[in-house]
């Protein structure tokens, strides 16, 4: 009995240890989970041939650092889309939603982040809520309204979208739509997930980007899109986020598409090919 008391016990040390150790490494190693940013800057060049009229623009943050976007101007009656992309690569790696933004003719603003693109700056929430928020107030003083502007977002920028709508709502006025291309419902949703539901999440990552928390909030027209096949974001994430979303609302599911094939699968003509 007493070998079986001892044997128990060490078996409990060692789970207990290894609990520790696993909450340890997320809490020490949460960005390199989060982030895996491009430190090089995303050359224009390698789609000016596709979408001649593109430029990249600068602008300051309240500190006074520079941060910069690639832009193009809209069509005559269409809408400027302000699109925030996801948490690796640099501008470059989105070049497939520009193209059929630019197509439909429609302009875009698409902003790079500190830490990203030969940015300076420290990659956490508190930081990319600012650059969406100055990236909003730029198309501003440019003189768009925000009945002119979508906010899109795909991956982690779905995170910001959604905080940069509900900025605009609650600040300004509502933008015309938000649309939301393979969201999460939370990041600490996505850690229950990925890592199961035993440990504090709340206590241990510093960057919870609750979008759950934000999209009541937004008041305007949300359209969410998710592929089945999406082994980074599961499908379930999004449909759990368009549950807590008020209406009006639209959820776009493609059985085929994974994480970064939605628009190929008809997602960004189901929502923008009909509109002005």
């Amino acid at each position: 009995m007493k070998e079986i008391l001892i044997k128990a016990l060490f078996v409990l040390t060692l789970l207990f240890s290894l609990y520790v150790l696993t909450a340890f490494i997320l809490y020490s190693f949460q960005k390199k989970f989060l982030f895996h940013p491009s430190k090089e800057k995303a050359d224009i060049a390698t789609i000016q041939e596709k979408i001649k009229k593109i430029k990249e623009v600068n602008y300051l943050l309240p500190d006074g650092k520079e941060i910069y976007a690639w832009y193009l101007a809209p069509q005559k009656g269409k809408k400027l889309i302000v699109f925030f992309h996801g948490n690796s690569g640099n501008l470059s790696s989105n070049t497939t939603q520009l193209s059929y933004f630019a197509n439909l003719g429609y302009g875009f603003l698409l902003p790079e982040y500190e830490g990203f693109g030969g940015i300076k700056g420290d990659l956490n929430q508190s930081n990319l809520e600012q650059d969406a928020k100055t990236t909003l107030l730029w198309a501003l003083s440019k003189g768009y309204k925000p009945k002119d502007i979508i906010i899109y977002g795909h991956s982690l920028g779905t995170y910001m979208a959604t905080f940069g709508a509900c900025f605009m709502a609650q600040e300004k006025e509502p933008v015309a739509s938000l649309v939301l291309e393979s969201p999460f419902y939370s990041i600490i949703d996505m850690a229950r997930y990925m890592f199961g539901p035993v440990f504090p999440y709340n206590l241990l990552l510093s960057d919870k980007f609750e979008t759950d928390k934000l999209i009541q909030k937004i008041n305007t027209p949300l359209f969410i899109g998710h592929g089945k096949n999406d082994t980074v974001v599961p499908y379930h994430q999004g449909l759990k986020l368009f549950d807590k979303a008020p209406h009006p609302k639209v959820f776009f599911s493609s059985d085929s598409a994974g994480h970064h094939d939605l628009p190929k699968n008809g997602f960004i003509e189901a929502v923008l090919g009909n509109k002005e």
